[in-house]
C-alpha cells in the first residue's frame, strides 16, 4: 500500500507541475474554482485508465513512464476551460510534459542504483528536490520566451513548434523507457530515428526563423528608407537624433531646401521632378562622401548630420560646389538654401535644432529673394 501510495505521489506530483504550466500559458474562461474542479476529477479518471491498461500489459511500477501517453486526454478538458485553441494548448503541454518527464527520468534511474525496496520513496524525493530548484526558472523561461514565441510567430513557424514539441515529448517518454526497461535492437533503433527527425525538425524551424527574421529586417531597411532617393528618411533620421542625443556626441545638423522646386514640377510634370530630386541626393552622396548621415524628409527638404570638427569645412564645400552631375546632365540647378543648428551650443533637444537650423534657411531663402 505504502509502494502505491508513493507511486501515486510521483504521478500527482507531475501532474500538478503540468496543470500549473499550462493554467499560466492560457487564459481562463471558466472560474479558478471550476478549473482545479475540472482537474483534480480528470486527473482520478486519466490516473485509474492508465493504472488499469498499464496492469493489464503487465509493464506497471517500475519506473518505465508509460502513463505519460496519457497527458493527451486533459487536451479534452483544456479545451473547456481555456480560451486557447487547441493546438496552442497542445504545443504548451507537451513542452510541460517535456520538463517533467526528463525530471521523473532522471530520478527513475537514479533510483534503479540503489535497493528496489527503496525506488519509489528516492525516486519521489529525488524529483521533488528537481522541481524544487529548477521549477520557478522553467516557468519564468516559459513565460517570458516560450509564450513570446508563441505569440509572435507565423504559421509556418507556428506548425513546426508543433510538431517539435510532440516529436520530443514523444522521445522523452521513448528514451526513459529504454532506460528503464533496458530495451534494445529495434526499440533504440526507432529511437535513433526520431532522434534524426527532431535534428531534422530543429533546422527547419531555425530556417523559418532566420527567414522571418530577414523578411522584418527587410521590411525594417524599407521603412527606414526614402522610396525614390534611397536616403535616409524622417523616421531613421529620429532615431539617429535620438541616439545621438543619448550618447552626447557633439554634431552639426544642415537643413537643406531646395530653391524654386515648385517650378520644375508645375512646367515639366512630377516625373521630371522626382528625377531632379535624385540627382540632388546623388550630388549630395558626392558633396558629403557617402549618404551615411544624409535623409530626405519630406518633398524638397533634406538633412545632413556632420561632425561638429567639420562644420566649417562642409559648408565651404556647399557655398563653391559646382553640382557636376546636373551640368553632365545638361540640366539647370536652381540652387539650394541651408541652415545649421549645432549641438548641445544652439540646442539639446531636436525639434529645437531643427526649428533653429529651418530659421536660417528660410532666412537664406528671404535675403536670395526665393519663396519657400
Amino acid at each position: 500500500m505504502v509502494q502505491f501510495i508513493l507511486q501515486m505521489l510521483v504521478v500527482i506530483e507531475m501532474i500538478c507541475i503540468n496543470m500549473i504550466t499550462t493554467g499560466k500559458c492560457c487564459t481562463r474562461k471558466k472560474t479558478r474554482p471550476i478549473v482545479i474542479a475540472v482537474f483534480v476529477l480528470w486527473s482520478f479518471l486519466v490516473i485509474s485508465s492508465a493504472i488499469f491498461i498499464i496492469k493489464a500489459l503487465g509493464i506497471y511500477g517500475n519506473g518505465n513512464g508509460l502513463f505519460v501517453l496519457f497527458g493527451f486526454l486533459y487536451l479534452i478538458p483544456a479545451g473547456w476551460v481555456f480560451e486557447e485553441s487547441i493546438d496552442y494548448i497542445l504545443i504548451v503541454i507537451c513542452t510541460s510534459w517535456i520538463y517533467t518527464m526528463f525530471c521523473f527520468s532522471i530520478s527513475v534511474n537514479f533510483a534503479k542504483m540503489f535497493d528496489e525496496a527503496y525506488f519509489e520513496i528516492i525516486a519521489l524525493t529525488l524529483q521533488s528536490i528537481i522541481y524544487l530548484f529548477t521549477v520557478r526558472r522553467f516557468w519564468r523561461l516559459v513565460q517570458d520566451k516560450f509564450l513570446y514565441i508563441l505569440h509572435h510567430t507565423s504559421a509556418e513557424t507556428y506548425r513546426s513548434l508543433r510538431s517539435l514539441s510532440i516529436s520530443w515529448f514523444l522521445t522523452a517518454v521513448m528514451v526513459n523507457f529504454s532506460l528503464v526497461m533496458q530495451a534494445g535492437g529495434v526499440f533504440n533503433f526507432l529511437i535513433m530515428i526520431i532522434l534524426l527527425v527532431n535534428s531534422y525538425r530543429t533546422y527547419i524551424l531555425l530556417y523559418d526563423t532566420v527567414r522571418n527574421y530577414e523578411t522584418v529586417g527587410s521590411l525594417q531597411k524599407l521603412a527606414m528608407r526614402d522610396a525614390l532617393t534611397e536616403l535616409g528618411n524622417r523616421n531613421s533620421l529620429l532615431i539617429e537624433l535620438d541616439r545621438r542625443l543619448h550618447e552626447d556626441t557633439a554634431f552639426f545638423l544642415l537643413f537643406m531646401d531646395l530653391d524654386r522646386f515648385k517650378e520644375i514640377n508645375d512646367t515639366y510634370g512630377h516625373l521630371q521632378g522626382d528625377q531632379y530630386l535624385k540627382l540632388f541626393s546623388e550630388e549630395l552622396s558626392r558633396l558629403f562622401s557617402g549618404s551615411e548621415n544624409i535623409y530626405r524628409i519630406s518633398g524638397d527638404e533634406f538633412i545632413y548630420l556632420g561632425q561638429l570638427s567639420d562644420k566649417t569645412e562642409i559648408l565651404e564645400r556647399l557655398a563653391v560646389y559646382e553640382w557636376p552631375l546636373f551640368k553632365k546632365r545638361k540640366l539647370k540647378f536652381l540652387g539650394v538654401s541651408y541652415g545649421c543648428a549645432d549641438y548641445p551650443q544652439d540646442a539639446f533637444r531636436y525639434e529645437e535644432l531643427l526649428n533653429k537650423a529651418d530659421a536660417q534657411m528660410y532666412a537664406m531663402k528671404e535675403s536670395r529673394q526665393i519663396e519657400r
